[in-house]
């Protein structure tokens, strides 16, 4: 799990800097398959996170100011 916790955070910051490129680039940023890149979105659109592809700039990015959290509340 902490790896996958690890991998959201890594898109996160990819996202926010708009540097994820395509969805093969960002998948091989990330060292996953493209599939598995598509379900991470997936679920952090579930999770409420405003993603979009930009075509112009080639990456996928917020569509308003976002930082994804992940944490345990005590």
């Amino acid at each position: 799990m902490h790896k996958q916790i690890e991998r959201l955070k890594y898109m996160d910051y990819l996202i926010r800097i708009e540097s994820t490129g395509s969805m093969q680039d960002f998948a091989r940023k990330l060292e996953i398959s493209r599939s598995t890149c598509g379900e991470y979105l997936r679920f952090m659109r579930e999770l409420g996170a405003q993603i979009i592809y930009c075509p112009y700039r080639k990456t996928y990015k917020y569509e308003r100011v976002n930082r994804l959290v992940i944490g345990f509340l005590d």
